[in-house]
């Protein structure tokens, strides 16, 4: 029986070891899409050359990665916008961008007005990622319970959100099985460095190609009234603030939806969330912070799909 446990034991370690190695070390080989986009993002962070550094820095959501084109805008831009990025996203990125590069002379910033009702990646993207340190996802669950605050993608049923993370950091199996099993062993390898060199290539910006025009509607049309995160709105604080302290001037750009969206949208939503943004920009109305919030359409014809401006919708709008 004991010579059983040993041998059973040692299997099970063998296993958790191989699946932690496959899983740590070969992301790109089954990885969904947003894995290269936020591996180039985290790579470009931690290269930190200090030679050259970007003036013009662009962060924000999934919209503004592939709706700001960063050249269009300054001969000496970068994009560092990510799937699902939220203020508390965008946060660390730039603190740590800070820690190794010299402050831009202008941030602009985007992020969709779902994404300051919820986090809907915390775990799956920016834990699962490695975009945020182990300190950096305890200080964001730390301080979402000091707000009593809970916006993200996962309730745990045991409502323990720092186990949660535990098995993310652990590289628990079933949380990347999905993933893994669309992705086979070797199948996402290809797909997955073409876009991680495409964004390398084009400073950080995922260019969508112009298909046909998008008649879609977008998340934001399934709301019937906004209701803004305190969390959330903690951190956009706090991106101002940290940006005060390094004299970098932000503007935040609210993104087009493509005129389908625009006219379902409920007006109590539109009223909420015009409400939420003011009361930041009355907040800082005497800082360097300029809050062009109000949401505003395009034509369909220059969106890839019902969130995200198309090669030509780009070029417009940057």
């Amino acid at each position: 029986m004991k010579i059983f446990l040993i041998k059973s034991l040692f299997f099970v370690g063998l296993v958790y070891t191989s699946t932690f190695i496959y899983i740590e070390y070969f992301a790109m080989s089954f990885s969904y899409m947003d894995y290269p986009i936020y591996k180039a993002q985290i790579d470009f962070i931690n290269s930190g050359s200090g030679a050259g550094d970007p003036e013009v820095l662009i962060l924000g959501d999934s919209r503004s990665l592939s709706g700001i084109v960063p050249d269009k805008i300054s001969e000496n831009g970068r994009s560092m916008g990510l799937t699902g990025g939220t203020s508390v996203t965008v946060y660390y990125a730039l603190k740590h961008y800070l820690e190794k590069f010299q402050a831009p002379r202008v941030i602009v910033l985007s992020i969709s007005p779902l994404l300051f009702e919820k986090y809907p990646e915390f775990y799956s993207r920016s834990i699962k990622y490695r975009l945020l340190s182990a300190a950096d996802a305890l200080e964001v669950i730390k301080r979402a319970q000091e707000l009593n605050d809970f916006p993200f993608d996962v309730t745990p049923a045991n409502g323990n959100y720092y186990w949660e993370w535990f098995l993310y950091k652990a590289n628990y199996l079933l949380y990347y099985k999905e993933e893994i099993l669309a992705g086979g062993f070797y199948k996402m390898w290809r797909s997955n460095h073409n876009l991680y060199a495409k964004l390398k290539n084009e400073a950080g910006f995922w260019r969508l190609s112009v298909g046909d025009p998008s008649h879609g509607l977008n998340l934001e049309t399934r709301r019937s009234t906004f209701v803004g995160s305190p969390l959330l709105r903690d951190y956009f604080e706090k991106i101002i603030n940290l940006c005060g302290e390094k004299n970098i001037r932000v503007i935040f750009q609210a993104m087009p939806m493509n005129e389908a969206s625009f006219k379902a949208l409920k007006p109590a939503y539109v009223t909420g969330y015009h409400d939420f943004m003011n009361g930041i920009r009355q907040k800082y109305r005497d800082r360097s912070v300029q809050m062009n919030f109000e949401l505003f359409a395009y034509p369909d014809e220059y969106f890839g799909d019902p969130s995200h401006l198309n090669s030509k919708g780009a070029e417009l709008i940057s």
